[in-house]
């Protein structure tokens, strides 16, 4: 039941970011003329895929590899969030490991709901423009 609450929620935050950021173009071919192609939401800023260890002992028993999207409350606060992406890359990593070595294990579904909430506390922590955390991607694998 909680592989399939997991998958489910890994699913409607997919969902909601493509709903709200629209298909551009280059996905779907080339707009027609007096068509209008939908805007991208501003307010959402993508971060480069993290990939940690998952630590059980003194071993690497696999990897746990993470796409996330910051979500922020306007469109200033956004362009802020894009500056520090450096930072929050070097916050991410940190509550991902933690959250690896503590909750993670290659062989059982990833607690997604506790992996966004504990990335969004940490990177409000450091940057108070990011609104939440989600989790668009995420996969355990053994080494």
């Amino acid at each position: 039941m909680a592989a399939f609450r997991s998958l489910l929620h890994i699913a409607a935050t997919a969902v909601a970011i493509v709903a709200a950021t629209g298909s551009s173009a280059s996905e779907g071919g080339s707009a027609s003329e007096g068509e209008s192609q939908p805007a991208m939401d501003a307010t959402f800023v993508a971060m480069p895929e993290l990939v940690v260890p998952i630590i059980d002992g003194d071993r690497a028993d696999g990897r746990l590899k993470i796409k996330i999207v910051l979500r922020a409350a306007d469109v200033t606060a956004a362009a802020r969030l894009k500056a520090a992406i450096p930072s929050l890359r070097e916050g991410a990593l940190a509550s991902a490991s933690e959250f690896a070595r503590l909750r993670a294990s290659p062989y059982k579904p990833v607690d997604v709901a506790r992996l966004a909430q504990d990335m969004t506390r940490v990177l409000r922590g450091r940057n108070p423009d990011v609104a939440s955390v989600l989790v668009v991607e995420v996969s355990a694998r053994p080494a």
